[in-house]
């Protein structure tokens, strides 16, 4: 599965547990932030996972995996 179909499925699976999938907006490839994910919750915009540099895909998917089998 190629990272843009990962990522989507992850998006729609933290939308289903009312969250927000966000990715780093960084363009520098030498910024620790590069290409790093954060799990917020939708409404009130509050950090579930990432922490302050991010997690990558990899990490995101196996917090939501854990997510939903407490769920």
């Amino acid at each position: 599965m190629t990272d843009t179909r990962r990522e989507a499925r992850a998006r729609r699976r933290a939308q289903h547990h009312g969250l927000r999938l966000t990715k780093s907006r960084t363009r520098t490839s030498t910024d620790p932030r590069f290409g790093s994910y954060w799990l917020v919750e939708a409404q009130t915009r509050g950090l579930v996972a990432g922490g302050e540099w991010g997690w990558d895909l990899e990490s995101i998917t196996g917090f939501l995996d854990a997510f939903e089998v407490e769920a």
